[in-house]
């Protein structure tokens, strides 16, 4: 039973501690033309992904890092199956820089922008996809541009196109942007964790429903039972990560006021100490034992929605 116990803790932490890791915020736009926004308080904007774009389209942005200013264009054309990337960069200084990238894709729909890109993201293996920095000024068709790149963050940025696109501008903390441009393993593997699991959580979903008779009805049990499980590792995130001094606080001084005024009052000094101290433990365990018992619910329900799924599986085998 302890060992069991000391699995689900670790499984636990893992969980939790892997999760802020990755923890960059995304602002999402979809099928837009333009944008103009201003990094929130205490974040920067370290980059942006302009995706699904049609060829034949044009694109241009204003960067803005912290007073330098950059006019960045991107102007796509294609014919028979050839894709023709003309970038022009204008600098704080006027300096003007120009660069074209080619590439033959007849099979490719659309294309999307990765700038400055870091992160990993989902994406279509039917589409082109150009990954651009400005210091200097680079485009490929290879994702490895931080690497070889300055990376540089901004207070600003504005875009508009030809063409209807769906945006994500990535906003980080000074300490994200620092691992960003130091290419932090730690980042990359726990965001690109976060990428694979909810891809694989969509499809499982989409397999779900597909189950004759009982499909749709499953699927949406579990997607209840995700909500619940994903309620209880937000507040569990948010009392004991966020904001653990507050919540240690917090807890210490109700129990200290449920012990003072449920202990017995005794003319002993040494008696009442020392029962003051056996209930102040005793309240810790308790606190201690709820927190432990409710996380392993969430781990409990986990395991038990994966073993659910791999029971429909299995009884729909040939």
């Amino acid at each position: 039973m302890i060992t069991r116990r000391v699995f689900f803790i670790t499984f636990l932490l893992f969980f939790i501690f892997i999760a802020p890791a990755g923890a960059v915020m995304e602002f999402k736009e979809e099928h837009v033309k333009s944008f103009n926004l201003s990094a929130p308080d205490d974040l920067c904007f370290s980059g942006f992904l302009a995706a699904n774009l049609p060829g034949d389209s044009n694109n241009t942005y204003t960067l803005d890092a912290y007073g330098k200013i950059y006019n960045f264009n991107i102007n796509c054309s294609k014919h028979w199956g050839w894709w023709t990337y003309d970038l022009k960069l204008r600098h704080p200084n006027g300096t003007i820089e120009s660069k074209s990238i080619e590439k033959f894709a007849p099979l490719a729909t659309d294309y999307d922008i990765h700038f400055q890109y870091y992160y990993m993201e989902g994406d279509n293996v039917f589409d082109i996809d150009i990954y651009t920095a400005l210091v200097p000024l680079s485009a490929t068709f290879e994702s490895d541009m931080p690497s070889k790149y300055y990376i540089d963050k901004f207070s600003y940025m504005a875009g508009s196109s030809t063409a209807f696109f769906d945006l994500t501008i990535y906003a980080s903390t000074d300490e994200e942007f620092k691992d960003q441009s130091n290419q932090s393993l730690g980042r990359i593997f726990s965001h690109a964790a976060d990428e694979v699991f909810s891809w694989a959580w969509e499809n499982v979903l989409s397999f779900v429903e597909k189950i004759p008779g009982i499909g749709p009805q499953f699927a949406t049990a579990l997607i209840i039972s995700t909500s619940l499980i994903s309620e209880i590792f937000f507040y569990f995130n948010l009392f004991f990560i966020e904001y653990l001094e507050t919540t240690i606080l917090t807890i210490e001084f109700f129990i200290m006021t449920y012990t003072i005024r449920n202990t017995r009052a005794y003319r002993d000094p040494i008696r009442y100490s020392m029962l003051l101290v056996k209930h102040t433990v005793e309240n810790h365990i308790a606190v201690f034992e709820f927190i432990i018992d409710k996380s392993t619910l969430a781990v409990t329900l986990v395991m038990r929605i994966i073993s659910a799924v791999a029971a429909a599986i299995n009884a729909i085998k040939p």
